[in-house]
């Protein structure tokens, strides 16, 4: 797939992660990087995203103070 916009912001480059990931084959999953495999690796980056995420929604309700 071409690589996404350089302008494209959170939401877009997840749409474009996702519409990436799924033209995987089984093939590409299957194919090893590093002793991994790229499905190993797809996993270990959404857990990543979604823990990311869930420190910014719980960030997002607190009163800051300087």
């Amino acid at each position: 797939t071409p690589p996404p916009p350089d302008d494209a912001g959170l939401t877009r480059l997840a749409a474009w992660e996702a519409e990436a990931a799924a033209r995987l084959t089984p093939e590409h999953l299957a194919v090893r990087v590093g002793g991994r495999s790229v499905a190993e690796l797809l996993l270990e980056h959404v857990r990543e995203m979604l823990w990311t995420a869930g420190q910014i929604a719980s960030a997002a309700g607190r009163v800051r103070l300087a």
